[in-house]
């Protein structure tokens, strides 16, 4: 229920690219994928994106797009963060 509640938040649009996304294709991207499980799935944490964008914040391929960049600096923080508390323990 939360994805159609961010699809809907986001008026069926990439937030990355701005396109319009089909219901058939949507990506409903975890902005954070290391929250609790009860807290992953809520709308702030996740935002629609295309097939295409989706694959892009997931991928090394080199992209001026902010919004993406963004998202891949959210991953980068998240891995670092939990490399540190490895490190620590």
């Amino acid at each position: 229920m939360s994805r159609e509640y961010a699809y809907n938040r986001d008026k069926g649009m990439c937030m990355a690219c701005k396109q319009s996304v089909y219901t058939g294709i949507v990506k409903c991207h975890h902005k954070r994928r290391k929250l609790p499980l009860n807290q992953i799935n809520k709308v702030p944490n996740l935002i629609t994106l295309c097939d295409e964008c989706h694959g892009l914040v997931h991928s090394n391929t080199k992209t001026k797009n902010k919004k993406i960049l963004e998202l891949r600096n959210i991953i980068f923080e998240e891995d670092n963060l939990i490399k540190i508390g490895e490190t620590l323990n």
